[in-house]
């Protein structure tokens, strides 16, 4: 009995304790159960993380080996040595241990370091300008030692000339005083000579006032012999015109005719060498006689043409037209007069004053002599001085009367005076006798025009 009850407790206890080691086992299980689903949800969790740092293939690259070695040997992990290395290259790049990127990139932007251009390429170009620049600098510093060298030159060049300018400056003085004694002795000697000036000009003005007194006496008795001249030219010329041909209505008359036209602009006429008619000479040419009387202004008018003459024959000669009028053409039959030519006579003329032969507007005594021998060329004589019984007076361009000049003028302007006023009085007084002869008087352009003097 007792064995039984040993035996039942044993099994007891034996079913008790294998009951504990199941509860045991259970729990065990159960504990292990729960750390195993702990630690595979912490797997997968860790998994996921690491999967958000680098993927399995990242993970067994080479670069990603190489950063666990460096981390390793640094004795720290990844993160932290890419922390690291982070931190030190925003030092490097930002002077700053901590920065973000937005803040790097905030810093180097400054700088135009952007992704299109990173900072080393950034720093390549500033290290290039920089050397750029300090060339620049080494090239401006040689320049500059060159303006200091110049500036150096340029000072002593400076006082140079202001030595000089000094020096110069003392012989300018020194000079000055020199021309200021002799301007003083040109001074004394221009009072001296204008004292002696003016007693020049009182005695000059003297004899001038003398001389004048004299000729106003030779003029007085001048006149008083004009008169008595005037008395006997009149008692004559009631004797003269007796006998004297009328030499106006005579030169008056035509020459000769148109014969007939030639060719390019060339007529003949009806005089030739017998008729002593030259080459060159002109003739004025008019429809009939009747043109010939002179206007109520006493004055002929011209023809309706020029001929000049270019060849000549025993009894004709031909002549070239050198003018015509519009409205008046030059027929055969019409008459052709030069006041001068005649050929059976010559006409005497006096000719006294200034021509302008050449149409310039300014006489000359040339030109006069030019006039002279224009009419001897055409036939006529010149006389050497006024004669009651010639054919006519040939007066220049009428001058004006001369200024009295003032009573202290120069001795060549009294001259010149005197001599104008001489000239004056003679023109109209030649005039006067030739009016009180009834000589005809010709100018310059009355006589051109029956002449037929043609001025290109």
């Amino acid at each position: 009995m007792a064995s039984r009850s040993s035996s039942s407790m044993g099994v007891m206890v034996a079913l008790v304790i294998f009951i504990l080691l199941s509860l045991t086992l259970l729990l065990t299980t159960m504990l292990f159960y729960t750390k195993m689903e702990q630690a595979r949800s912490t797997h997968e969790k860790a998994e996921a993380d690491l999967q958000a740092f680098a993927s399995p293939a990242q993970r067994e690259s080479d670069e990603v080996r190489d950063l666990k070695n460096k981390a390793r040997d640094n004795r720290v992990s990844v993160i932290r040595y890419l922390k690291e290395e982070m931190d030190q290259i925003a030092a490097l790049a930002g002077g700053q241990g901590v920065m973000t990127r937005t803040e790097l990139e905030a810093s180097l932007g400054r700088y135009d370091v952007s992704s299109d251009q990173p900072a080393v390429a950034r720093l390549r170009d500033l290290t290039d300008q920089v050397a750029r620049l300090e060339t620049q600098i080494n090239d401006l510093s040689a320049q500059l030692d060159e303006a200091n060298e110049g500036r150096v030159a340029e000072v002593n060049r400076r006082e140079q000339l202001e030595q000089d300018h000094r020096t110069a400056i003392a012989d300018l003085q020194s000079e000055i005083g020199r021309i200021q004694s002799r301007a003083d002795e040109y001074a004394r000697r221009i009072n001296e000579a204008e004292a002696s000036m003016d007693d020049r000009v009182r005695s000059i003005r003297d004899n001038y006032e003398t001389q004048v007194g004299g000729l106003n006496a030779e003029l007085d008795a001048e006149r008083t012999q004009v008169a008595l001249l005037t008395r006997d030219i009149n008692e004559l010329r009631d004797r003269v015109e007796s006998t004297r041909l009328d030499y106006v209505g005579e030169n008056m008359r035509p020459d000769g005719h148109i014969q007939e036209f030639g060719e390019r602009e060339t007529v003949y006429i009806d005089l030739g060498r017998k008729d002593n008619i030259i080459l060159g000479m002109t003739f004025e040419v008019y429809s009939d006689v009747s043109d010939l009387k002179p206007n109520s202004a006493g004055i002929i008018p011209r023809g309706k043409g020029t001929i000049e003459v270019t060849r000549i024959q025993d009894s004709i000669a031909t002549a070239r037209i050198i003018r015509t009028t519009p409205g008046r053409a030059i027929v055969e039959g019409d008459v052709i007069i030069n006041a001068i030519y005649d050929k059976n006579k010559k006409y005497t003329c006096f000719v006294f004053g200034q021509f302008d032969m050449d149409g310039e507007g300014g006489p000359s005594d040339i030109e006069t002599e030019d006039m002279k021998a224009r009419i001897r060329e055409w036939g006529g004589d010149i006389l050497d001085e006024f004669k009651g019984d010639m054919d006519f007076l040939v007066l220049g361009q009428q001058p004006m009367m001369p200024v009295q000049p003032p009573a202290n003028a120069a001795p060549h302007q009294i001259r010149k005076y005197i001599a104008d006023r001489k000239f004056f009085d003679q023109y109209h007084e030649y005039l006067a006798k030739a009016e009180s002869l009834s000589i005809p008087v010709m100018n310059q352009n009355r006589l051109f025009t029956l002449i037929g003097y043609f001025q290109p």
